[in-house]
């Protein structure tokens, strides 16, 4: 059977799943610390994960700093290029 025999909507027979309403919490509320990190040396040489990482946390160039939420999963970024930045 093809797509154009097929009688309605492409998405006839499938469930409709309702609007999810997002509501804040601990992870995604502006309450809380923050982190300031400083780019010190280039990822440039080191392995591809970690200047992944380091492009991940907002980082683009030497002494650039950005300020981040003090979140588990920042600091496990922070801790994986720990040898590239400062963290104030």
């Amino acid at each position: 059977m093809r797509l154009a025999d097929r009688e309605g909507p492409p998405y006839a027979g499938r469930p409709v799943r309702p609007a999810v309403k997002i509501m804040a919490n601990q992870r995604t509320d502006t309450k809380g610390g923050t982190v300031k990190v400083t780019l010190k040396i280039s990822p440039v040489g080191f392995n591809r994960n970690q200047a992944a990482v380091v492009r991940s946390l907002g980082l683009r160039r030497i002494r650039h700093s950005v300020e981040l939420k003090d979140t588990p999963e920042t600091r496990g970024m922070i801790h994986k290029v720990r040898h590239l930045v400062t963290v104030e």
